[in-house]
């Protein structure tokens, strides 16, 4: 996952970073699979881009000049994380899925949003 160096220069752990990787290549994958199967291209469009962007959010918030814009990215990541429960929640409707792929990946949507969460409060409070 890149350099050592550049995890330990930024505000987040290199372990919440891996983890949000790890959760981008799960949605992937799973998109990947929904494609396959020739699932609705705008449900595998939808998923791929909510299930993404929290990453990418999270690795600018990792080096964010300010605690505005890193207030700002993990919202942003925390909104995109909502979006792809919402995505998971009509593939499991559809039954696309069986549930013991998508309730681990729920599950994690799930934590990662808390996480978000904690680190804004978190950051909110010592800004007091």
């Amino acid at each position: 996952m890149g350099s050592q160096q550049h995890d330990r220069s930024g505000r987040l752990s290199a372990d919440l970073l891996k983890r949000f990787v790890e959760f981008g290549t799960r949605v992937l994958k799973l998109a990947q699979k929904l494609e396959q199967d020739h699932r609705p291209r705008r449900v595998v469009d939808q998923i791929v881009g909510s299930g993404t962007s929290p990453g990418a959010h999270i690795f600018e918030a990792h080096a964010a000049l300010s605690t505005a814009d890193f207030l700002k990215l993990i919202g942003g990541a925390a909104k995109e994380l909502n979006e792809t429960l919402y995505w998971l929640g009509l593939i499991e409707g559809m039954q696309w899925e069986p549930p013991e792929r998508l309730t681990p990946l729920i599950d994690e949507t799930l934590q990662l949003i808390s996480i978000c969460k904690a680190m804004n409060a978190r950051t909110r409070k010592r800004l007091r």
